[in-house]
Formats: C-alpha cells, structure tokens, sequence
C-alpha cells in the first residue's frame, strides 16, 4: 500500500533549510530570528508526525474490517486530507472504507477516489491498467517541458493519478494533458505539488 509520499517530506526539509537562510530584517535580533525559524521548523515536523500517525491509524482501520480489501487500498495524507485510491469490488466497499476513515481524530477531509472493479474483471483491468500506466510515464519523460519534474504514475480502472513534485503550475497542466491523452485513459487525478525549492 502507499504511504505518504517521500517527496512531499523531502519538500518540507528543503523548505526549513531555506527558512534557516533567511536573514533577520532590521530591527529584529538574531535570537527573534531564531527562535521564529525553530517555531516554522516545529509546526512543519508536527504536520508531518500527524500525517504518518493518521495514515498508520487508516491502515488499521481498513486491516480490521471485512467489508474492504484493505491490500487493495492505497492511503495518502496531507495536510489531515486523506486520499484513498486503489480497487474495490463493490460501492459497498467503497463507502465503508470512507466510513472507516471520517472515525480518525484530526482528519479534515476524505477523498475517495476508489475504483469499483467486479472480481471478475479484476486480472483484465489489472492488465490494462499496468500498459496505461507504462504508457502514461513514457509519455511524461518524454516531454521537455516536464525536465526537472519528479513525477509517479499510478492508472486503476483507467483512472490515471499523478503524484510527486513540478516547478509550476504550467508544468503540472502540461502533465496532466499528456496524462488525459493516452488513448484508454479515462480520466487523471492531479495530485502532484508544486516544488517549494522552485519557487
């Protein structure tokens, strides 16, 4: 199953490394700096600890009930958002797999993006789905525009999601046009982040 993405972490230090840089503006003494850098420092460390603790808890949850094929479940968390992606067999599990998330404390919001599959065509989706997604990530390398990208390709049930970094806006477009331009892709789940050291 997907944890939370180490890029996204990887971010967030760079981020504190270039707040350390920062110079303390006129006025201010090098020790109100300080202490300004260690504050920003803890509240991004915090989120992050949150994060990993909500996703293990989600993880638990979705093991512990047999409505929902828990290996079959993908859970990502940013921020308190949860996004759930992967297969299911039924709108059954769909939605319990929801239910089962709304319980965690410090969770804002659930984005279910699970894709119904019946068991019986489960190995035939599986099957396209691998070529969409070689497809997918052969066609983003192959763009100029998207050099300096770090981009993960995952396709469920023609549904192609992208996660990881890009430089901006204009790069995470251009992603996703290449992404919903592959013939059999029926749709594309942008979750990549703009690069914070790109800014």
């Amino acid at each position: 199953m997907r944890g939370i993405s180490v890029g996204r972490y990887v971010g967030v230090a760079i981020l504190a490394a270039s707040v350390v840089c920062i110079q303390p503006r006129a006025g201010y003494a090098a020790s109100d700096a300080w202490i300004t850098t260690k504050a920003k420092i803890a509240l991004l460390t915090t989120a992050g600890v949150k994060d990993l603790s909500i996703t293990a808890d989600a993880k638990m949850r979705l093991l512990a009930d047999p409505d929902v094929p828990a290996l079959d479940v993908n859970v990502d968390t940013y921020n308190g958002a949860v996004t759930l992606w992967g297969a299911v067999p039924t709108p059954r599990a769909k939605a319990k797999a929801e239910e089962d998330i709304r319980k965690i404390s410090g969770v804002t919001r659930v984005v279910n993006e699970l894709q119904v599959v019946p068991v019986a065509r489960k190995e035939e989706v599986k099957a396209r789905d691998q070529d969409l997604k070689d497809q997918v990530t052969k066609a983003i390398r192959a763009r100029d525009d998207l050099k300096g990208a770090s981009i993960d390709v995952d396709v469920k049930n023609g549904v192609a999601r992208l996660t990881g970094t890009v430089d901006g806006e204009q790069q995470r477009l251009v992603a996703a046009i290449v992404a919903r331009s592959t013939p059999g892709v029926r749709a594309v789940q942008n979750d990549t982040r703009v690069n914070v050291a790109a800014r």
